[in-house]
Order: structure tokens, then sequence, then C-alpha cells
């Protein structure tokens, strides 16, 4: 199987490996601690919520990313040369699938984590609050925010080591917390394991629901461990340093997410424990009492736990989502600036844009809503990894995996994505209606980074958004299911306002199957769109390729070999295939693409085979050629020689006679084979002629057979009158009253009225197309005909109507519905002349006026054709002007605008107008062009003898 993706990539980031800092795997773990502490975060939610077993859940919930940290492990080793850990990972990895999934997880990580850094500030400045109660929060807050941003734009460097610093400070802290409460004896075991679970309701279907609220809030347990990938690039030795520090970091959750949650509900109770991380300054306090501690000590103890906790995931933080972001932006998911670095390495633009999220959060406040509906998009960004390394396996079994998880945690981590998802659809109501919401919205936010990546890159080639982006397949779709989402939550809310205070658990499966719409909108307004555009985007571009590649190298090699330049006629095969994975019409689309890819490479073959046969025939007639000068020049010395010897006897005279005779027979034979390969070129250029337009009308055909595919599958009639009929049978014993009484029955006659007249109608399109295809048809008949009359009769004189056979050209010619045409016509009787090179003639100018339309880069209002007929001064030739407002024809091209080859077209060949001129000369007339210069439109005029009757 091909390899979708390239995991030998080289730094994105525009800051050379070499001048970037490499660190360990002790600075790994103490970055990783800005996720380790996030279980301070969820004592007060989950107790809150779900009691003192939301402690249990929280111990489940690190497991479950225990059994996925292998494999998250092997899919960040695989690409050594990155960073922004799994989240920028899984983008990269989606993006051959879909690019709108891979900005989705990047940036739902990147929001998600700066809620986390809003916290970390907040929580500092209430704890130095303690000794300072004068101290400003918000202006305090926004001062320390500013401080660990411009730490992080120093680089790794110095953030490692100052987070060093922290980290084994709070680590000993910890330490302290867990092993203090023991050896004083202040643990109350029995408390310690005595666990409740809070329902919102009674009954089985209650407990159920709390249970799964509990395990979607404790997603945060995630960063425990995700925070140490986020540097692999910036690692030394990553494929050692990066496992040890991820393993050393998994142990160390176990003591704040299993350990001291225990151990303080022991000391402390659920009720003095139910703070968030701001009162645990002063609800600690009990935890560091002992014979090290007095009661100030062990405030102050408190207040140090808390205030370097906070500082590290807000450092850390920054520094990770700052990376994460600037990785999906080289990737090609997000704006191209987020990308930018300092010499440091740095990505100083990501990490201001991550300041400047996390400071209108700051000052916003954050509450406990905000951290659900956060966690939603940070659920995206730790489920996509465990599907992302599964999809490894399966389509790049071959690739280079220093890291090889077993597939059993594999598993087991796409088996805790399930469940997180399961999580989301039953628990997350629990939280209310504005973390849902908010959650949906902060996923959709990530739109729009996609949508300035895409206006900035279509910018560049000189194509404005409005132009494809929305009135694509992707815009529409995810507006209408934007649309779907806002009726449910408007169904919602009214169902909910009518159901009594009392039926509690019809609400939550209201709000369930809410959740559930609204999770599927999601994956079919966002994702199912990118896969599509993306496989057709795939075959666009392959088709591209195609085009300006092997079939340009075609057309200049048929156009070399018709002049008879056999060394030029040279073809380079350039065939990419296209992959797309999907068992559906696009796949199949993709499948037949590949197909006649294939065809056109046994084709360039054939031709090149063909060249070479020429060759070897043409270096044999010039072989005979020398040949021939040679024995002439011979001839001539021994004629001369015999000359002078006239005694000769006339045997030998007769003799000489005939060996000058057998001489000019070899000499007629080299010469008939010359003319003969002379005319072969001469064919060559009128087969090339006769392809050509060949090829127009079957794009005319193409478009009628299209349309008549489209009409005959639009309606399923047969199915419809079948049914009518089995209907009419059931009741065929009372028919009478049937079609009388029956509410079915007395539908039937109209119902088959209309359908008559609608069979009627689409029978006028489908006889309106199939009278276009024959007519197409019949031209191609002619211009066949027209080859095999070559020799026989240059000329086939018949009555034209001049106004018929401009609207024939036109209807094969196709044009684009943005082209408008006008028209001034005489009216003319018929005419005697050749309709075949006339309606030749006539197709290739409206095309080429078509083109110079479309290739304009000026904004034209109003494209136009204008066509106009009429008899010239004397009245013995008529004049057909065909005008555009096109890009114009330069002043030094006019005089080879008919010249055979030329062309000013990318995709040109430089055929029609040549051989239009030349036929216009066969019919007695002419043709010139005319234009005032590039931008000002060109003129045609086609000059034919007024012929009424047979000459």
């Amino acid at each position: 199987m091909k390899n979708l993706f390239s995991t030998d990539t080289t730094a994105p980031l525009n800051t050379p490996l070499s001048k970037s800092y490499k660190i360990g795997w002790i600075s790994l773990v103490a970055l990783a601690f800005g996720g380790l502490n996030q279980s301070l975060l969820l004592f007060s939610g989950l107790l809150t919520s779900q009691g003192t077993a939301g402690l249990v859940l929280l111990m489940l919930g690190i497991v479950v990313i225990w059994c996925a940290l292998p494999g998250w492990i092997e899919l960040v080793l695989m690409f050594p040369n990155r960073v922004g850990g799994i989240a920028a990972c899984s983008a990269y990895v989606f993006g051959s699938y879909a690019p709108t999934l891979s900005c989705l997880v990047g940036v739902s990580y990147w929001v998600a984590w700066g809620s986390t850094c809003a916290f970390g500030v907040t929580y500092s400045t209430s704890a130095l609050q303690i000794y300072f109660p004068n101290l400003p929060a918000i202006p305090f807050a926004m001062i320390l925010l500013v401080a660990f941003t411009a730490l992080n734009l120093t680089g790794i460097k110095w953030t490692a080591k100052v987070m060093i610093v922290s980290s084994s400070v709070a680590l000993l802290l910890a330490l302290l917390a867990a092993v203090l409460p023991v050896i004083t004896g202040n643990v109350n075991w029995l408390q310690a394991i005595d666990f409740h679970l809070k329902s919102p309701f009674p009954g089985i279907f209650g407990g159920f629901t709390s249970i799964m609220a509990g395990f979607y809030l404790v997603a945060f347990s995630a960063p425990a461990i995700e925070n140490a990938l986020c540097f692999v690039r910036e690692t030394r030795d990553p494929e050692k340093n990066v496992p040890k520090a991820a393993y050393v970091t998994a142990a160390l959750s176990g003591l704040f997410y299993i350990i001291l949650p225990v151990i303080w509900l022991g000391v402390l109770g659920p009720d003095k424990l139910n703070v968030d991380q701001a009162g645990l300054k002063t609800a600690l306090v009990p935890v560091f009492l002992s014979s090290i501690f007095n009661a100030k000590a062990a405030q102050f103890a408190a207040v140090v736990f808390v205030l370097t906790n906070s500082w590290i995931y807000t450092a850390t933080g920054l520094a990770g989502i700052s990376r994460a972001l600037a990785q999906i932006a080289a990737d090609g998911y997000a704006p191209e600036i987020f990308s930018k670095v300092t010499k440091s390495g740095a990505p100083w633009v990501a990490l201001m844009a991550s300041f400047l999220l996390a400071f209108i959060l700051t000052w916003y406040g954050v509450p406990n809503w905000l951290l659900a509906g956060t966690n939603l998009s940070y659920l995206l960004a730790i489920c996509a990894p465990s599907v992302a390394v599964l999809l490894l396996r399966k389509t790049n079994p071959d690739d280079p995996r220093p890291y090889k998880a077993s597939l059993l945690t594999i598993r087991l981590g796409l088996a805790g994505v399930i469940f997180w998802v399961m999580c989301t659809i039953f628990g997350f109501q629990q939280y209310g209606l504005q973390p849902v919401i908010g959650g949906i919205v902060f996923i959709y936010a990530a739109l729009i980074f996609y949508i300035w990546r895409v206006a900035l890159d279509q910018k560049k080639l000189g194509i404005y958004l409005e132009k494809k982006f929305f009135h694509s397949l992707h815009f529409k779709l995810t507006v209408a299911m934007l649309f779907v989402l806002s009726l449910d939550a408007i169904g919602y809310l009214i169902a909910i306002s009518n159901i009594p205070n009392t039926n509690s658990s019809l609400v939550v499966i209201l709000e369930d199957i809410f959740i559930l719409v609204a999770l599927l909108t999601l994956g079919v307004g966002l994702v199912m769109p990118s896969l599509i555009v993306k496989s057709v985007k795939d075959v666009s571009n392959a088709a591209t390729q195609l085009v300006h590649g092997t079939l340009k190298d075609f057309s200049f090699a048929m156009k070399a070999l018709g002049l008879g330049n056999l060394d030029e006629a040279t073809i380079k095969v350039d065939i990419t295939p296209v992959f797309v994975n999907s068992q559906d019409e696009i796949g199949e689309m993709a499948n037949n693409f590949n197909i006649m890819q294939y065809e056109i490479k046994d084709a360039a073959i054939g031709l090149v085979n063909a060249r070479e046969g020429l060759k070897v025939a043409r270096e044999k007639i010039l072989q005979h050629q020398q040949s021939l000068i040679e024995l002439n020049t011979t001839l001539e010395l021994r004629v001369r020689e015999r000359t002078n010897d006239l005694e000769l006897t006339n045997t030998i005279l007769v003799s000489e006679i005939v060996e000058r005779k057998e001489a000019q027979s070899r000499e007629k034979i080299l010469k008939d084979e010359l003319i003969i390969a002379a005319r072969q070129a001469g064919m060559a250029e009128i087969s090339t002629s006769i392809i050509h337009n060949v090829g127009n009308v079957l794009t005319s055909i193409n478009t009628s057979a299209g349309l008549l595919l489209d009409i005959t599958r639009r309606h399923n009639y047969i199915e419809k009158l079948q049914g009518i009929a089995n209907l009419i049978q059931e009741h065929s014993l009372t028919s009478n009253d049937f079609f009388t009484t029956d509410e079915k029955g007395k539908l039937i006659p109209s119902y088959l009225r209309a359908l008559a007249k609608t069979i009627e109608k689409e029978n006028v399109e489908t006889t309106y197309e199939l009278n276009n295809l024959r007519s197409n048809l019949q031209f191609v008949i002619e211009i066949i005909a027209k080859q095999q009359s070559i020799g026989q009769s240059s000329i086939l004189l018949e009555e034209v109507s001049i106004n018929e056979i401009v609207e024939s050209a036109l209807n094969m010619s196709n044009l684009s519905d943005v082209i408008s045409i006008k028209k001034d016509i005489e009216n003319l009787p018929f005419l005697y002349t050749d309709k075949s090179k006339l309606l030749q003639i006539l197709m290739n100018l409206f095309l080429n006026a078509q083109d110079a339309l479309l290739m304009s880069d000026h904004e034209i209002p109003n494209k136009q054709i204008f066509i106009s007929i009429r008899k010239d001064k004397d009245g013995k030739h008529i004049e057909i002007i065909i005008r555009d407002n096109g890009v114009g024809i330069k002043a030094e091209n006019i005089s080879k605008i008919f010249s055979l080859g030329f062309t000013t077209k990318t995709s040109g060949h430089g055929f029609g107008l040549h051989a239009s001129s030349i036929s216009a000369i066969e019919l007695g007339g002419s043709l010139l062009a005319e234009s005032e210069g590039e931008g000002f439109g060109s003129t045609f005029i086609l000059k034919l003898p007024y012929q009424v009757s047979k000459s």
C-alpha cells in the first residue's frame, strides 16, 4: 500500500535544528508538571456534581490515559522533527483525509489549554492575597501572564530551567502532603474510602448519567502525560528521552490523581475538600500540620504549593499550545504567520496569540461552565491521537517506528475514545446548556483559522475566497448543519419548557438527544464535506498535472512529428495515481481516472515507439541517398573515361547504358520513398487538425450525454407507475368504490395527469438534447467524411443558411454561461458553400473568443461576444464578424496569429486558427484578425464570396 504520510519530514518551523536548544528528560518531566497538577482543578467540580465517587472516577480516568500512552509515544516519535505533541501529529495525519478536521484538532487543543493558562494566573493571584490582601486581582494576574509570556519568548532553554525549580518545589510539597498526614495519624481511613455518588435524579438512569458526567470531566487528566510530548523536536535523543519522561510523568500522575485525593479526603472530608484551587491555600493547612510545620508554616506551605502548581501549568501551557498552533500553521491548516519563530526557537506569533486568548479569558473570568465547555474541545484533541496511530498502522505499516506500542494498548486507547464519546452524549448535559453551547462554539470557532488560511493561500494565487469557498459544497453543507443544530436547540428548549419540573429524567433524555444530534452535526457539517472536497481535489490536481504534463507533451510531440522534427517529438510520461480511501462514487471516479491515465501512458509509449521507427526509416533513406550520390559520382567518372575511349566495342557501350538505366531506376525508387515520407508528415499535420476539431465536438457530445443521463436519473417513473399498478390491482374487485371513496384512489387520476405532464416536459428536454447530440455526431461524420474525401474533392458545395450555421456552431461550442451573445445579422438568402468547413471555422472562432474572455486578468463586468453578418460594399461578399472584449492581441502577435503552432494560451496547440485560415482560403475567402492591443478585445473577420447558386 502506498504511504500516505511522510514520516521523514524536515522541521517545518523556519529555525534550523542546530540553533535550537535541546533539553533532556528531566526538563520534559518538569514541563509536564503543567499537566500533572490539573487534578487540583477537578476536585471542586467532581465533588459538587458526583460527590466523593467523583474521586474514583478521577482515578479510573488516569488509568484510561495510561492505556493510551504507548500509542501516543509511538505517534510522536514517528515525527521526530515536529513540535506540538499529540495534537499537532494527529492534525498532520488527518490532513490527507480531512484538512478541516486537522484544523479542529489543533485549534481545539489550543483553545482548551488557553482557559487553563487563565486559571493559573487567577489562582496565583488569589494565593498571594493571603499575605497581600489589597493586591488587585485582575491587574496582577495580567502582570503574571505577561511575565510567563516573556519567559517563553526566551526559548525552551530558560523556560525549562525555571520549571525545573518550580516543579521540584511542587513535587516536594506534594510528597509532604501525602506523607505527613500518614505519619501524624491525621488520616481517617474510613472517611478516605467512603465514596458516595450524587445523582441528578433517583434511579439507575440518574446514577448512570452522573457517572458519565464525571468521566466526561476527568478527560482533563490527560495533560498529566501528554504535555511531556509537546517538545520532541527540541529534545536530545528523543527516541530515548521522550519515552522515559512520559513514563516518569505517568508514575507521578499516580501521586496527584490517586494517592493525594484519597489522603486529603481522609484528612479534610468532602466538605472542606470541595473547593477550587484558590480555596486550597486555606483548605490544605491541616494536611501540612505536623511537628515540622506549625500553623503559620503550614499556611505558607499551602500557599507555595498552590503558587508553584499554578505557575507551572500557566508557563508550560503557553509553551505547549503555542508550539501546537505554530506546527499546524506550518502544515497549512492555520494562517502561516503563526509558524514564525525567534532565533531561540520560540514561536513568537503563536505565543502572542496564546497570550491574547488567556488575557481575554482572565479578564472575563473563567467560570466552571467554561471549564466543562473547553473540555469538549480538549476531548477532540486527546481522542484524535488514538485514532491516528491506528490509522497509520493500517495505511503505513512499513514506516519506521522508533517506539512501537503493543496492539492491545492501541486498541485500549481506541476503546477509551469510544467511551469518552459516550460520556459526552450521556453526561455533558449535566453541566447545563451553557457548556454545551460553549463547547460547540469553541469547536466551530476553529473553522475560522482554516477559512483564514484558505483565504490567504487563495489570495496569493489571485483567487478571492468568495468566488470559491462560499459557493463550495463544504460551506453549504456546514451552513445547513448549523441550521439543523439551531433547530435542534430550539426544539430542545421548547420541549423542556413544557415538561414538569418533577420529570427530570425526561429532561435529561431530551438533553442527551440534543447533544447526540449536535455531535452528529459537527461530524457531518465539518468532517464529511472536508473528506469529499479533499478527495475530489486530489483527482483535480492529478488531472491538472496530466493536462499540463503528459498531454501537453503529447500535443507537442504530435506537432513536432507532423513537422518532421523527430528529435523533438519526445514525451515525458508523468502519471500520478490517485489514492482515495473510500468505496463510494468518489473512489470509483478515482479508479476510472487512474485507468484513463494508464491508457494515456500506453498511447504515449506507442507514439514514442512510432517516432523511433520513423527515425530508423529516415536513417535508412539518408543512407540510400548517400549511396546514390556516391554511385552517381562513380558513374560520372566512368562515363568520362568511356568518352575518351570511343574505340571500345558496341557491346561495352550497351552495357554502360544498361548500368546507367539501373542507377536511374534506383534513384527514382529512392525519390518515391522520400515523397511517401513527406506525405506521411503532411498527413500527420492534417490529422492533428482533424483531432483538434473532433475534440471540440466531442466535448459538446459529452455535455449533451451528461444532461441526458441526468434527465434519465432524475425520477424513477417505472417504480412509481409500478406502485400505482399494484395499488389498483389490490382494489381490482372494488375498483368503483376505490376510485370514488378511497382517499388514495381519488388521488390516482390527478397524480397520473401530473406524472404525464412531468414525463412530457422531460421528453421535450430529452428530444432537444438528442437533436443537439445528433447534430454534433453528424458534424463528426462530416469531418471524417471530409478526411476520407481528400484527393477526390476539395470543396463540397451545398445550400447553407447563415443564421442556422451560426446557431449550430454556438450550440456545439457549448460556451460558458457567464458569456452573453449579442447578434446583428442581416436577413440573407441561402448561399452555396462548404458547410463542414464553414462550421469548423466558426466553432474555432467562438472557442477562441471564449478563451480570451476567461483568460482576462482584469475584471470584465459583462463578458460578451458580438456576432455581426452583413454584405460588403460591393455586394459580392459577406462578412462574418466575431468580436469579444477579452484579453486582446499584442501588436507584435497580429502577424503571427494564424501561423501553425503559434499560441498565447498555456494549454493551446496553435492548430485552430491556422486550420481556419487555410479553410477560409479554400472557400475562396479570407480570415483577418484585428485588435487595439492587450486588454482591448479582439475582432476576427471571415470574408466569403456571396455565392447564391452552384458555380
